[in-house]
């Protein structure tokens, strides 16, 4: 709604040419009046006001002739919304930002919005002193006794801002969504922009050379970067520390308002989950461990589609945890003709030259997939108000994450990014889980969990696997227990091969079930060198999981537990 910049001449007098590029580089955001305060040594030195965008070159002849070395300069262009008062010629201390409050020792530049209803709560203690709901931040500030963590837990709308307080002697930066970026010369001081470019083009003229990027060196001359969202710096201008703290930002719906309401410390993890080998392990290690699984599965239009959502029906009823289902097949036959989703395509996976591709990529499945389920998240967190729900799925393991991309840890990491933009972001978590864990090391973990005999069989591993139901009018069976395809007496895909190898090298059964296919184009491949068994140790593999270490150890308690019983 606003552009604002700040300038803390740190370590020499400011020149005011660099003033001037902040200036410009603010107006781009707001138009329809400008302000600046001047504070040094505690105090506010002068400041002023216009209706609309001013020359700014008279704006800096109308300073103090000499500016000093630690003066802060806080300026705001502004974006009146539709929401409040337009700029008024002969009312600028109500319509034009900066807020003052000298009484107060208090200065604000603000880009964004503040809820109504906070704003006329604190009216009905505070005297407001403009027009502006910006000024609520200040009364809020001091409402909680200028602790700023709990004025913005409080607080409701959009933020980015400046604010001075002289009488702790301390600058805030504070974002939630809202752009604000920060940057710092040696030798002169440190700034603030709503842009990139503003911060850009202080640093080069401070520097003398062009600066499109900030360049990190073991001690630092410049830096320039952009203040995480979620996120409050609390500068203290005597010593130069600079703390930096996350807050929950208060978003309020027709239905949800996280403030004053008891946050539920019950873990939950949303597991993307197909049935098959990697996603039923995950479910089993995480119920063993006591983090609360719910499976998240989906229906996407393959060739398994039916198989799939059998075996992970049988998986879930035998872990007893929550299913949801999405349906995204009619869409994603818009998206996608691929090896996966096209009956007609050659499964090449299982030969030679298929094996280590990205051959069965579906476009954007798991991305789907995770928007899916952060929805899901948020869902269940307004419902019951979660303090944390952590997302992970099937495709965090360490053998497949070799070839495809969405199989990694920066694949989750991007989609908690993204995630943090939305109501109740700030409490979704990212959970790795199992990507440090190779295909044989969880057939380990389910035999070691005594989840092996129960779960093999339906587990579905395989790029084109189908039911006994749909064979059924040639064999007359009626059983419904997935089938995984089998050529020359082997899995006839490259993830059936995967995971027919993994047994073998755990020394488990492979207790799935097989049909035959009749494709004249498979080439049947093996590894180069025979298979051995691979001797495991099961407390190495459960020290790389990826959770929570009270859970890993719950996890690895139950794993002793299970020995013990066994002997």
């Amino acid at each position: 709604m606003c552009g604002i910049s700040g300038y803390f001449a740190r370590e020499s007098k400011p020149n005011k040419g660099i003033l001037r590029g902040l200036f410009e580089e603010g107006s781009k955001r707001g138009t329809d009046g400008f302000g600046w305060v001047l504070i040094h040594r505690k105090q506010c030195i002068s400041h002023r006001k216009y209706k609309g965008l001013p020359d700014f070159r008279d704006v800096l002849h109308g300073m103090p002739v000499t500016l000093e070395l630690g003066d802060i300069i806080l300026s705001n262009s502004r974006a009146a919304p539709e929401t409040e008062s337009a700029v008024n010629e002969s009312k600028l201390e109500q319509t034009v930002q900066p807020v003052i409050l000298d009484d107060q020792g208090l200065y604000l530049v603000h880009n964004g919005s503040c809820s109504n209803f906070i704003v006329n709560e604190l009216k009905k203690k505070y005297t407001f002193q403009t027009d502006i709901d910006s000024e609520a931040i200040l009364w809020a500030y001091i409402k909680f006794g200028r602790n700023m963590q709990e004025a913005m837990e409080y607080l409701s709308g959009g933020f980015a801002f400046l604010m001075m307080d002289t009488i702790k002697n301390k600058l805030f930066a504070v974002t939630t969504h809202n752009p604000l970026y920060t940057g710092y010369v040696r030798g002169h001081g440190l700034f603030f922009s709503s842009t990139e470019e503003g911060v850009l083009q202080t640093v080069s003229k401070l520097k003398g050379v062009t600066i499109n990027k900030n360049t990190l060196t073991v001690w630092e001359d410049y830096y320039i970067h952009q203040i995480s969202e979620n996120t409050i710096q609390e500068i203290d201008l005597d010593s130069g520390m600079v703390n930096e703290y996350k807050f929950e930002p208060r978003y309020v719906t027709s239905t949800y308002d996280c403030y004053n309401k008891e946050m539920n410390d019950k873990p939950v993890v949303l597991v993307a989950s197909s049935g098959g080998l990697d996603s039923s392990t995950t479910l089993a290690a995480l119920k063993e461990a006591e983090m609360n699984p719910v499976a998240v599965h989906f229906k996407y239009g393959h060739r398994g589609q039916e198989a799939e959502e059998i075996a992970i029906r049988e998986v879930v009823k035998l872990l007893d945890i929550p299913l949801y289902t999405f349906n995204i097949s009619e869409n994603m036959k818009i998206l996608d003709s691929g090896m996966l989703t096209d009956k007609d395509a050659k499964i090449i996976t299982g030969t030679d030259a298929g094996l280590k591709t990205t051959a069965a990529w579906t476009v954007y499945r798991n991305h789907l997939f995770m928007t899916y389920m952060g929805a899901l998240a948020e869902s269940l967190i307004m419902k019951d108000n979660y303090s944390q729900v952590f997302l992970t799925g099937g495709f965090m393991n360490l053998s497949e994450s070799g070839s495809y991309p969405d199989n990694s840890e920066r694949f989750i990491d991007a989609a908690m990014k993204f995630f943090k933009f939305s109501i109740t972001g700030t409490r979704l978590r990212p959970l790795y889980g199992m990507c440090n864990i190779l295909k044989t090391e969880q057939y380990v973990l389910l035999n070691e969990l005594g989840w092996l005999e129960k779960l093999s069989p339906w587990l579905v591993s395989c790029d084109r696997p189908i039911t006994q139901a749909v064979i059924a009018e040639h064999w007359g069976d009626s059983n419904r227990i997935p089938l995984n395809c089998s050529k020359d007496g082997k899995p006839a895909c490259g993830s059936g091969l995967l995971s027919y190898w993994a047994a073998k090298m755990a020394g488990v059964p492979d207790l799935r079930r097989y049909y035959n296919v009749n494709d004249p184009e498979y080439k049947a491949f093996e590894p180069n060198s025979s298979l051995s068994v691979k001797d495991i140790n099961v407390d190495h593999i459960i020290s790389r999981i990826m959770i929570p270490e009270k859970y890993l150890e719950i996890l690895r308690n139950k794993v002793h537990n299970c020995k013990n019983v066994g002997s």
